[in-house]
């Protein structure tokens, strides 16, 4: 009936095996593990990477344009929250209750 899990053997198979209705004969041929291929890059991730380069470079024309020392310390200072009531309850609830 079952046989015991020695008598198994893994090896790997193109990802056209994938798919059940595919009955070509490419499916019994064996995997080169050691050629990669590349996929085919398509049209949406030809744009995409376009567009990420794109934004790479627009931030670093940012970061190389030279701002003034008051400009620096107004981004760098830090601005002050309002408090909210988790906030409060989480510092000892100094603030009374209202009704």
């Amino acid at each position: 009936l079952l046989q015991s899990k020695n008598i198994l053997t893994f090896h790997p198979v193109s990802t056209l095996v994938n798919n059940s209705r595919n009955n070509s004969p490419e499916c019994l041929q064996p995997v080169d593990l050691s050629s990669k291929k590349e996929p085919k890059p398509t049209a949406s991730s030809r744009m995409m990477k376009n567009w990420l380069l794109s934004g790479d470079s627009l931030k670093r024309k940012e970061f190389c344009s030279p701002e003034s020392k008051e400009e620096q310390k107004e981004k760098a200072a830090p601005q002050h929250k309002p408090v909210g009531s988790l906030q409060l309850w989480l510092q000892g609830g100094k603030k009374p209750r209202t009704k």
